[in-house]
């Protein structure tokens, strides 16, 4: 195959990659969706990839290997895994209504997308893409009417001109209708996706949703829901504007409906958590008592807790987020580091490695298996996956992270003390990933002084070192960041930290003393001891 006809070396990554127009399809990489004239349709990572592979070199062939190459890049597969992933290709296309092309088998080359030429019948196009044109009226009456039946005639005429004006504006509404829930829908897969451009963009799609159907309280709340995420990702100087806006779509679906879920788990993600732990927790239960396993107040309860030391019953919420959705990239990565807190290595491997797989170049869930393995003696695998494909990293949260794992797996003092040197050199202008990773890394390595020293510079912003406690522009982001969340102070490898005096002391002055013994808890690294 020429090598101008092959698609951009792979894996593709798809969070970066913009949508594709051919006529009568619609590629949406970030959300993974396909648009038809018949549906809108979330598919599986490996089919995207396959099919943007096809579509990006205008219907030239492409090989099996440059397949590969785009879905799979290194990672040695089977026939087999190419085989699954054009049929998927396939069905996404016919599920979609797309007539216009199809993935044609060039034998013992490859496969291409075909530009197809369906015959033009507009009466067996799907309900959602017939043409708006007015109905036509039937025939009123004859050229010639008896003298006694003239009114009637009239009134006929004037009855089949309104219920042509009737029909003209309830197939526009059904229009807009049909539209503005695709957009809905494409929004919601957005905000599984979980990343600040995924959320962005679901923001985007919801907010057209809502101009077209105003009255909707459920569009409205998922776009509550989509700009408070957003809002993480906003600029220090847009971030009121940013969550003003989140405000006022709360409030739009909670006029319309006082019941909406997703706007009532919008309101209460408002509630800044660190130091307001009992009024965040009761914000969260409220919105469960209207609306029990409402999956995302469930992972925003789940989160909270972890965040403050009560492991087990995060651990039950977590579990349902994860069965409720399986598909969710947030809730994925979110269980990896669960999974490891309560004790069940095998199960945080097991959904690290999917993760990677559902998701590539997905920083948090990268960051999530990377950590497990770096911290749970297989330095040498964290330090693999740093030399392969990466997520969008910080250059100094890499140099970090390879200077700690690399001392992790020698386990010399020389590679210790220039893993501790250079930590300390970047974590003043790293922000908060870089503080929250100095933590786990420090701790790892056995220094808990300058650990607990990061840990007071991060929590309550005094002693002698500076930590990025706000974010600032250029520095990078994922969901969890934005806020300043403290789950990482209760992974397993902050276990040495937890019997220092001077953790408790870090403990009592952040308010965590307080939340326990007002909600009548022991936290579980207590309870352990």
């Amino acid at each position: 195959m020429d090598a101008s006809a092959r698609p951009p070396p792979g894996p593709i990554d798809l969070a970066t990659q913009p949508p594709i127009e051919r006529p009568g399809l619609r590629l949406e990489p970030a959300t993974r969706t396909v648009h038809g004239p018949a549906a809108s349709l979330a598919i599986e990572p490996r089919v995207m990839q396959v099919l943007l592979a096809l579509a990006s070199v205008e219907g030239r062939v492409v090989s099996r290997e440059a397949l590969l190459q785009a879905g799979w890049g290194p990672v040695v597969v089977g026939d087999d895994a190419i085989h699954r992933a054009v049929a998927g290709a396939r069905k996404a296309l016919r599920e979609a209504g797309v007539t216009t092309w199809s993935v044609e088998t060039i034998p013992r080359v490859g496969y291409r997308l075909r530009a197809e030429q369906p015959e033009a019948d507009a009466a067996a196009l799907p309900e959602a893409v017939q043409p708006e044109a007015a109905p036509e009226p039937p025939s009123a009456a004859p050229a010639l009417v008896a003298r006694r039946g003239w009114l009637a005639a009239v009134v006929g005429v004037s009855a089949a001109a309104a219920l042509a004006g009737w029909g003209i504006v309830s197939w526009r509404a059904h229009q807009r209708r049909a539209a503005a829930l695709a957009l809905a829908e494409q929004g919601r897969q957005a905000l599984r996706l979980a990343s600040p451009p995924a959320n962005q963009q679901a923001a985007d799609l919801l907010g057209r949703a809502a101009e077209l159907q105003p009255d909707d309280a459920a569009i409205w709340g998922l776009l509550a829901l989509a700009r408070r995420a957003a809002a993480d990702a906003a600029p220090p100087e847009a971030l009121g504007a940013a969550l003003d806006a989140a405000g006022a779509a709360i409030q739009r679906a909670l006029a319309l409906d006082a019941r909406q879920p997703e706007a009532l788990c919008a309101r209460a993600q408002l509630v800044p958590a660190f130091g307001q732990w009992v009024r965040a927790e009761a914000a969260f239960r409220e919105v469960l008592q209207v609306a029990p396993g409402h999956l995302p107040t469930l992972d925003s309860l789940a989160l909270m807790l972890s965040g403050t030391g009560i492991i087990a019953d995060h651990y039950a919420l977590r579990l349902k987020t994860v069965e409720g959705d399986p598909l969710h990239a947030g809730y994925s990565f979110r269980a990896i580091f669960s999974h490891w807190m309560n004790g069940r290595l095998a199960a945080a491997d097991q959904a690290g490695e999917r993760g990677l797989e559902l998701w590539p170049g997905h920083l948090p869930t990268w960051l999530a298996r990377a950590g497990v393995l770096a911290y749970t003696g297989r330095a040498e695998r964290a330090l693999a996956l740093l030399d392969g494909p990466l997520p969008k990293l910080p250059p100094p949260l890499i140099t970090q992270m390879r200077l700690a794992w690399t001392a992790l797996a020698s386990g010399q003092a020389r590679d210790r003390a220039a893993a501790r040197e250079g930590i300390l050199a970047g974590l003043a202008r790293g922000g908060p990933l870089l503080a929250v990773w100095a933590t786990l890394d420090l701790a790892a390595l056995g220094e808990l002084d300058v650990a607990l020293d990061v840990t007071e510079a991060y929590l309550l912003e005094r002693g002698a070192l500076q930590a990025g406690t706000s974010w600032q522009p250029g520095q990078t982001l994922h969901v969890d960041v934005r806020r300043r969340l403290t789950n990482h102070l209760f992974l397993p490898v902050c276990a040495p930290m937890w019997q220092q005096p001077r953790f408790a002391s870090l403990m009592r002055a952040a308010g965590f003393e307080a939340f326990w013994a007002a909600t009548g808890r022991t936290p579980d690294h207590l309870r352990r001891g």
